[in-house]
């Protein structure tokens, strides 16, 4: 093996040594603990793509000083998926409340959506608790850490979220046709080359136009979900907007991404600012 191999191989077991050590520290806590925790481990990862954050915010013309909340709200989340990881699945659900407009939203998907989510609150908590209400298939990528990446997926399988992460197209039609949800990240950058160039958070930025296509081609509504970390912890998921129906998947495309923006400039501090979103 090469000296990479080798480098790569120890690099993985420090990592999954690291995760064990936090998992073993943060599962006791209880749930309301996880913002304290967090505020403290925020300060120590601020130094994170700072660069990138400061510069975004100040593109978006949002306040500098949000920046401090940014990472509270980032190393509180990932303080919660550790947190998640033992517990029940039946404990889920009681972390998320849905406003009424996603309740009614919900209840009107019953022969499956596809969802157009952002990385907001804690996306992946508020999927294990959907999972309870409906069938779930999120589209994800694969981390490149396998045991990282074993330890997330067993997480959310257990609390019945279900995935897509290749053959995106056929198997999320499968899963729409069998009336389930199909969620989809819009505010990543896109790997397929069907894309809708548009301005976000002031500056260009490109979208997937595949969550449109596929509520086209199946003929399902296209729901937009985000969700806010609330005072108390817990995570509030709102629907801004429901497409009944999908006839110009590119101006959906659009359409969906003011939605996020409008929603992120109203939350700024729930949202992933660490992430490349802007294209080249």
């Amino acid at each position: 093996m090469s000296a990479r191999g080798l480098a790569a191989r120890a690099q993985d077991a420090l990592i999954a040594a690291v995760g064990l050590a936090a998992l073993a520290v943060v599962a006791p806590w209880p749930f309301r603990a996880l913002r304290a925790g967090g505020a403290a481990l925020g300060l120590a990862l601020s130094w994170y793509r700072r660069r990138h954050v400061d510069a975004a915010l100040a593109r978006a013309g949002i306040a500098p000083e949000i920046a401090r909340r940014v990472y509270r709200s980032l190393a509180t989340g990932l303080l919660e998926l550790l947190w998640t990881i033992p517990r029940a699945p039946s404990g889920m659900a009681a972390r998320v409340r849905l406003t009424p407009r996603a309740e009614a939203a919900l209840a009107a998907a019953g022969d499956g959506a596809v969802v157009a989510t952002a990385h907001s609150g804690n996306w992946d908590l508020v999927a294990c608790a959907v999972a309870h209400r409906a069938p779930l298939v999120v589209v994800t990528k694969r981390l490149s850490n396998a045991w990282l990446d074993g330890l997330w997926m067993r997480a959310r399988a257990r609390h019945g979220v279900r995935f897509v992460s290749d053959g995106v197209l056929a198997r999320g039609l499968v899963a729409l046709r069998a009336r389930s949800l199909l969620a989809v990240l819009v505010d990543q950058r896109p790997v397929s080359r069907r894309v809708v160039r548009h301005d976000f958070l002031g500056a260009p930025a490109d979208s997937d136009v595949l969550p449109a296509v596929l509520a086209k081609r199946a003929n399902k509504r296209l729901i937009v979900a985000l969700a806010r970390r609330l005072p108390s912890g817990e995570l509030e998921v709102d629907v801004p907007r429901v497409f009944l129906r999908v006839d110009d998947a590119e101006e959906v495309t659009r359409r969906v991404a003011e939605e996020v923006e409008r929603f992120v400039r109203a939350h700024p501090e729930g949202w992933l600012w660490t992430h490349r979103r802007w294209a080249a």
